[in-house]
């Protein structure tokens, strides 16, 4: 059947409506397709239903109050209750788990390598910045070297200096000097005003140009401002510049920052073994330095240091050639030959053998060093001598060492 009220298909013998709650009328019946019957029920029955709805909302409201202070007031109710720390350390742990994510091993190195890099990348750029704001052309004079001749030439480095050792600092233009034959021994003292050009492409790769300015010597002065030529040059693991080419070996051995400039000593050979100093610096304003008190003026003794004296080996005899000889030259000696050496060794078959030897044009015996006599092989040029070789030979036998340490036997030249 359907309820005469809201017209819905109730069970049968239905005593009220399950759907609008009125009572069920004698009216009631099956509907045939006709619009539902319109009830007859006396007013308070509807009133029941309408406070029924405002029941329920009430509670409703009533129940979301009650939700809404439980999430202001109790923020943390909804959440599932973890056990009590059960000291100070857990805590810390769980904390420091939950604030830090994991980083793996290879993330935390990758980091690292990638700050190091930019570190380094920044480092280098002052170093080159630095470098450029301290490059020069200027041509130097003498004022610009007084610091090494009458100082770091016979004191070496200050004590007060900074050493350098990053090439990125030094790459440039450079005042530089030279000083040949600097203890007058072997008659060809002279002076070179030039500047030094340094570019790094790394330190097997590196450009050492030589642009001379004037020589000075004690015949004169002149002009060398158009010669000039680039040498390959590298760095060594002891941060030493070492530039050579067919001419000249240049060993730039020690760098340094003082009073605002830079500065740079070393040594250079000539391939006809004549050997020099070498002096760079470049910077703005006066340098300072003390003249040193151990200066001494070799030049008035010139005729003494004629001879540069190796070491001799007066316990070689016939025995095959050995092998080269790697101790530096002895320092000249200060006497005229003299002794049991000097005079008993046979100059008229000496000196020719020496000659032929060297392939020198002359030859003279120059000092003695112990038992050894040493010969000076020259060529004499008229105006100057170019020295060939040096010999230290044992009179008793006429076997010894040339200036190279290789072995010799004069007899071989009879």
């Amino acid at each position: 059947m359907f309820c005469s009220k809201c017209g819905k298909q109730i069970p049968d013998n239905s005593q009220f409506c399950e759907h609008c709650g009125s009572p069920v009328g004698q009216g009631t019946g099956p509907l045939q397709g006709s619009a539902p019957l319109q009830s007859s029920a006396p007013p308070q029955q509807s009133s029941n239903g309408a406070l029924i709805g405002v029941i329920i909302a009430l509670s409703s409201v009533i129940v979301i109050g009650i939700i809404l202070v439980l999430l202001f007031v109790t923020p943390g109710f909804l959440k599932k209750e973890e056990p009590a720390d059960t000291d100070k350390a857990s805590r810390k742990e769980r904390a420091t788990e939950q604030a830090e994510p994991e980083t793996t091993v290879e993330e935390t190195t990758e980091v690292t390598e990638a700050t190091t890099e930019a570190t380094t990348e920044d480092v280098i750029a002052t170093y080159i910045a630095t470098a450029q704001s301290m490059s020069t052309s200027d041509r130097p004079n003498i004022s610009d070297v007084e610091w090494f001749m009458n100082s770091v030439k016979w004191d070496g480095v200050p004590t007060d200096a900074e050493m350098i050792s990053d090439y990125h600092l030094l790459d440039g233009g450079w005042k530089a000097y030279i000083e040949w034959d600097p203890y007058y021994k072997a008659n060809s003292h002279c002076e070179y005003y030039m500047n030094v050009f340094i570019k790094t492409v790394d330190t097997d790769n590196v450009t050492f140009t030589v642009d001379y300015w004037s020589m000075s010597s004690p015949d004169g002065t002149y002009d060398m401002s158009d010669e000039g030529r680039d040498i390959a040059a590298s760095w060594d693991e002891n941060f030493d510049l070492t530039a050579m080419d067919e001419m000249d070996k240049f060993v730039i051995t020690d760098f340094y920052y003082r009073d605002g400039h830079q500065f740079a000593i070393g040594n250079v050979m000539s391939i006809d073994g004549t050997e020099g100093l070498v002096a760079l610096q470049r910077g703005t304003g006066i340098i300072e330095y003390t003249p040193t008190e151990n200066f001494v003026d070799y030049s008035s003794n010139a005729v003494d240091y004629d001879f540069v004296i190796t070491e001799a080996t007066t316990e070689a005899k016939t025995e095959a050639p050995k092998e080269p000889k790697t101790e530096a030259p002895k320092e000249p000696a200060t006497t005229a030959p003299s002794g049991p050496a000097a005079s008993g060794i046979d100059t008229s078959f000496a000196l020719p053998a020496a000659r032929a030897y060297s392939g020198a044009n002359t030859a003279e015996v120059a000092g003695v060093d112990g038992d050894a006599v040493i010969i000076h092989c020259y060529d004499d040029m008229g105006d100057h001598t170019a020295t060939v070789n040096w010999l230290t030979i044992d009179p008793t036998d006429y076997t010894g060492y040339d200036f190279y340490g290789n072995y010799v036997d004069l007899k071989q030249y009879k």
